[in-house]
């Protein structure tokens, strides 16, 4: 992940403080989507109910993407917004050669992803 001083770090760790999972879940899941391996400082008991814990609320997500989508809480723009959202973050979070630029500090980039979330939530 991104030096913890970036502007990106600063993004991405608003998103995980409004996300239902913590940051530690969140870099298990990160190390063993890459094939990284148990953290060292985890027991294996400890890393392997985290892992159970994750895949639990990634299905339970899911599952609640399929509920509201039918009742039509989200609707295909919403979910259009939320997959280009996601790929300006992907790129975002992946470069390794430059952060934020200077125009567009994180609390910028926070504040524009609070805004279209609140925008897209029709509840």
């Amino acid at each position: 992940m991104k030096d913890s001083h970036s502007h990106s770090y600063n993004v991405y760790s608003h998103i995980i403080a409004n996300s239902s999972f913590t940051k530690r879940q969140i870099d298990i899941i990160y190390k063993k989507l890459n094939n990284n391996g148990r953290p060292t400082n985890i027991t294996p008991g400890a890393y392997y109910r985290q892992i159970k814990q994750c895949k639990q609320k990634v299905r339970r997500l899911l599952y609640s993407l399929l509920l509201l989508r039918s009742l039509n809480v989200i609707d295909n723009q919403t979910l259009i917004v939320m997959e280009r959202i996601s790929e300006q973050l992907t790129v975002m979070f992946a470069s390794n050669s430059s952060d934020i630029s200077a125009s567009f500090q994180s609390e910028t980039v926070t504040y524009t992803i609070d805004e279209l979330i609140k925008r897209m939530n029709t509840l």
